[in-house]
């Protein structure tokens, strides 16, 4: 089991910092801190991703980051300051207008404002926000659902997926399709970051939950006639319309997953194939129907 400590965790990827501030991972307008900087930021990361207060994560492109009604209804999980405290997140489409901590939590309060004033009725009632967040709406900033790190690099980003993993969170990837350029940079044969992602959850178990059931053409024969039904939408409609969403399939081996391999495993990649052909084959999905979320997390029966 590779639960973190601050202690741990810095036992186990100082003698490798050569290899996580090489070149190949650390781009080139990353400005380092101190190691004991970058190990207190990625701990902090960590240890507020495996504690958020939502049981999913959303992963998407940087579109996602931008957009302040996700930011307010999703929150953003963060070490010690995300973008918008430091001022170096754009709105969409902007090269000048900032979105500020300021503007998502005055945002927040109006959402609580709405929950409290829609209390008792059915509609109130449908998404509220974790009491925590009502106490400290703070907490929206650093144990949310969105990764916003205001000093990020590739380091803090494998911070956030083991952090999650190892709080056995799912992960949304909300887009319509992955696109492969999304997943590997040909120029550099090397991951791109949602390729990284998505190959961390691939090593920690985790799966592709397949589409309902009844998107699923039955064919059957009756009279010696062979005869199907489906869904008048396509499947491919549907996982276009609802994204893909990845759960743990073993507490073990989610909590069994470590930097050194992670970061090794990634190393290894030869190519995109390595990607596609496991995390995202929808041939290997989970059946939705028959994922049971709570056997994942539930304590080993004992004789």
């Amino acid at each position: 089991m590779a639960i973190y400590t601050r202690e741990s965790l810095s036992q186990e990827v100082k003698p490798r910092w050569s290899v996580i501030t090489s070149p190949l991972v650390k781009p080139d307008w990353y400005v380092l801190g101190t190691q004991e900087q970058e190990i207190d930021e990625a701990w902090a990361l960590y240890s507020n991703t495996r504690g958020s207060l939502l049981s999913e994560l959303l992963l998407g492109d940087m579109k996602l980051r931008s957009q302040v009604e996700i930011l307010k209804n999703f929150g953003t999980t963060s070490g010690t300051a995300t973008t918008m405290e430091r001022g170096t997140l754009f709105e969409a489409g902007s090269s000048t207008r900032t979105i500020s901590s300021a503007t998502v939590q005055t945002s927040v309060k109006q959402l609580l404002r709405q929950n409290q004033a829609m209390s008792g009725t059915a509609q109130g009632a449908i998404t509220p926000l974790p009491k925590e967040i009502v106490a400290d709406t703070g907490q929206h900033l650093r144990k949310g659902s969105v990764l916003n790190d205001g000093w990020w690099w590739p380091f803090k980003n494998d911070a956030w997926i083991l952090g999650g993993v190892h709080g056995l969170k799912r992960f949304h990837l909300a887009l319509a399709t992955v696109p492969d350029e999304l997943l590997w940079d040909k120029a550099s044969k090397r991951p791109r970051v949602l390729g990284r992602e998505l190959l961390g959850l691939h090593l920690a178990g985790y799966k592709l939950i397949g589409l309902p059931a009844w998107t699923i053409k039955k064919t059957w024969n009756a009279w010696g006639k062979e005869q199907s039904s489906t869904t008048p939408v396509s499947a491919k409609t549907i996982r276009e319309s609802i994204g893909f969403v990845f759960a743990p399939t073993s507490k073990v081996t989610a909590e069994s997953l470590t930097f050194t391999g992670y970061q090794e495993a990634i190393n290894a990649l030869t190519g995109i194939d390595d990607i596609k052909n496991t995390i995202l084959n929808e041939a290997e999905a989970i059946a939705f129907d028959a994922y049971d979320f709570d056997k994942v997390v539930a304590p080993p029966a004992t004789l």
